[in-house]
């Protein structure tokens, strides 16, 4: 499928700039910042930013940041959301349409950068993630059985 800017595709089939899929570049981007790869995660953020921006497909790099940054980053840098919001805020604010031109028309991709930046090179856990799986039921998990309570936290029979 030959990809055509200005025509918007769904996410199961979009496909950004290089060629590749649009999945695929979210999937790098998020082991990218996981693993603290810099120039994977640029790339892959910059495939998603050049096809949001030539219209080839909707995609809210923000929400994807923020869902990665509570799996793998979570509780280790607790101060992560807040940064997040505020390079959301600075990005809208300099973000001006395509069409207008000129040097600065994709300024506001630094504040996507310094966030995957910042992503990459902060402590990592796993711990929110785990703890979310632990309650779906899908993930073979069940409530612990009283006995279980009492061995961990050796409570005494009443």
């Amino acid at each position: 499928m030959k990809t055509t800017p200005g025509v918007k595709h769904p996410f199961w089939s979009a496909k950004v700039p290089c060629g590749k899929s649009l999945k695929y570049a979210k999937s790098v981007l998020q082991k990218a910042i996981r693993r603290g790869n810099e120039h994977a995660a640029i790339w892959a953020l910059n495939e998603i930013y050049m096809g949001r921006r030539l219209g080839m497909f909707n995609a809210n790099i923000w929400r994807s940041l923020t869902i990665i940054g509570l799996e793998d980053i979570g509780l280790a840098f607790r101060p992560l959301m807040a940064e997040l919001r505020d390079l959301q805020w600075a990005q809208e604010q300099i973000e001006v349409p395509i069409k207008s031109g000129g040097v600065t028309v994709n300024a506001d991709r630094l504040a996507y950068v310094q966030a995957v930046l910042l992503m990459c090179r902060c402590k990592k856990s796993r711990a929110n993630n785990e703890a979310e799986c632990y309650v779906r039921e899908d993930c073979g998990n069940h409530a612990p059985t009283q006995e279980e309570l009492d061995a961990t936290y050796n409570l005494p029979d009443l």
